[in-house]
C-alpha cells in the first residue's frame, strides 16, 4: 500500500494531514476500485452532463450507457424482428435486406421508427447501449481469474449436448478450489475432487493461478455438467446490473 502511495522513504512520525489524505485515497482506490456509469445516454441533456461529469473524473473511470435501448432491443431480438448482441454497435432488420436478415420479421412503420431511433440515437451515437462495455469494465477492475469447468479435459466439452468453455466462474485473486465447488454445486455434498488440465488432483484448499483455469470436478455422479444457469457469470452479473439500469430509466 505504502508504494502505491509512494510513501515508502517517508516516516510515519513525519506524516502530515496531506500525507494521511494521500495514504486513504490510494487505499480506497485499490480496495474499492469505481466506475461511474452514466446511465439515460439518450436523453437530450446527456451530453451536457457526461461532458461535465468526464471532467472532473476523467474518462478513464465513465462509462455511458442507455438500459432502456438495451431492454427494448433484447424485448424486439427475442421476439424475432431485430438480430442484435450485447455489446454490439448495430442492428439488423428485415428491412436491411441480405441473407443474414431472412429469418426476421417484418416491422411495421411504427416500431421500425423506434428502432431505427434506437440505432441513431444510441448505437451510432455511442458505439452500442453501453450495458455490456460497463459490465466489461467493472469486471475488469477486479481482474478475476477464469475458471471454465468443463466435463471433459481432452475435448474440453461443458455438457453431452456440446459446448466449448461455455461456462465460466470468476474468482477473486487467491480464490480455491473450493471457492469454484461453492459457485457450482452449492450445498451438494456429492463432491469428489476436482482435477486440473493435466489430469492432476487438485486440493480443495489450493488457489487457482491464472493459468489454471480449466478444471474438472468429479461428483459421485461422475464428471460433473455445469448448468448454464447456475455457473454462467455474465447472467449472474448482468441480472442484477441489467435491473438497476432499467430501473432507473
Amino acid at each position: 500500500m505504502l508504494e502505491h502511495s509512494g510513501l515508502t522513504s517517508v516516516p510515519l512520525c513525519e506524516w502530515t494531514e496531506e500525507t494521511v489524505h494521500t495514504f486513504i485515497k490510494s487505499f480506497l482506490k485499490i480496495r474499492f476500485p469505481t466506475l461511474l456509469v452514466l446511465n439515460k445516454c439518450d436523453t437530450a441533456s446527456s451530453a451536457k452532463n457526461i461532458k461535465k461529469i468526464c471532467k472532473k473524473y476523467g474518462q478513464d473511470r465513465v462509462c455511458v450507457a442507455s438500459g432502456l435501448t438495451e431492454c427494448f432491443l433484447r424485448k424486439v431480438t427475442k421476439q424475432g424482428f431485430v438480430k442484435y448482441s450485447p455489446g454490439d454497435d448495430d442492428l439488423l432488420t428485415r428491412q436491411d435486406g441480405g441473407e443474414e436478415v431472412s429469418g426476421l420479421k417484418e416491422c411495421d412503420e411504427k416500431l421500425q421508427e423506434k428502432v431505427e431511433k434506437a440505432r441513431d440515437l444510441v448505437l451510432a451515437r455511442f458505439n452500442g447501449t453501453g450495458v455490456q462495455t460497463a459490465i466489461d469494465a467493472a469486471v475488469a477492475l477486479k481482474s478475476p481469474i477464469c475458471v471454465y469447468p468443463v466435463k471433459s479435459l481432452t475435448t474440453f466439452q461443458c455438457s453431452r449436448n456440446g459446448g466449448y468453455f461455455r461456462d465460466c466462474v470468476l474468482l477473486r485473486n487467491g480464490g480455491t478450489i473450493a471457492d469454484v465447488v461453492s459457485a457450482i454445486l452449492g450445498s451438494d455434498k456429492t463432491f469428489v475432487h476436482a482435477e486440473a488440465e493435466d489430469g492432476r488432483r487438485m486440493v480443495t484448499d489450493e488457489a487457482i493461478q491464472s493459468e489454471q483455469t480449466v478444471v474438472r470436478l468429479v461428483t459421485m455422479k461422475g464428471a460433473y455438467m455445469p448448468s448454464i444457469r447456475k455457473v454462467d457469470v455474465w447472467l449472474n452479473l448482468l441480472t442484477p446490473l441489467f435491473e438497476c439500469f432499467r430501473d432507473a430509466d
